[in-house]
């Protein structure tokens, strides 16, 4: 899909001489980087701690729960489905733009 998207909006622009390659990677990352502030924006939770837990996760592979929970706020019911959600969006994203080469 992002690939499809890719071949779709920015081949087109390239010039002749462009990278393929660096302008699919510039694509890519802001791609993420607007899933990653759409998320942060629709479920109120801070962007630069989504941004570290993202890292945390591409580097390690493990994701902190007490870090996830630095970000939560509200009922022990909220907390609890909001951490899940927090963590299942880094697993997505994580894996979704995992770079395979």
């Amino acid at each position: 899909d992002l690939i499809r998207q890719f071949l779709d909006e920015v081949i087109p622009q390239l010039n002749e001489g462009d990278s393929v390659d660096d302008a699919y990677y510039q694509y890519e990352s802001e791609a993420k980087e607007t899933e990653i502030q759409n998320f942060s924006d629709n479920q109120a939770y801070p962007m630069d701690l989504l941004e570290q837990l993202v890292s945390e996760y591409e580097f390690s592979g493990q994701l902190d729960s007490q870090s996830v929970e630095m970000g939560v706020k509200g009922g022990l019911l909220t907390r609890h489905k909001k951490i899940n959600e927090v963590k299942s969006f880094v697993h997505k994203l994580v894996q979704k733009y995992s770079t395979i080469e």
